[in-house]
């Protein structure tokens, strides 16, 4: 829109109009930033599943049958 059609519609319908054409304006900021957003949401669910497959490593611990303690003594594992 051009500066002078804005102006011409401000004088026509006052404040009405003054307050239309922010909400139009706003409305289409805000359209831009859903994009973005919506792209980097694409973006972020693709990167994660790529990790969440790459990354899976299984470990195992081998635990013994009895634990010394320090003081010597001898007590079975709590299972």
């Amino acid at each position: 829109m051009e500066p002078i059609t804005i102006i011409e519609s401000i004088k026509k319908h006052g404040v009405t109009g003054l307050l239309c054409l922010c909400l139009w304006w706003m409305n289409g900021r805000l359209s831009d930033v859903e994009e973005k957003l919506y792209n980097c949401l694409t973006t972020s669910k693709a990167v994660s599943a790529y990790k969440h497959e790459s990354n899976h490593v299984q470990l195992f611990a081998i635990l013994p049958d009895k634990l010394k303690v320090k003081n010597g003594t001898k007590r079975k594992m709590a299972i």
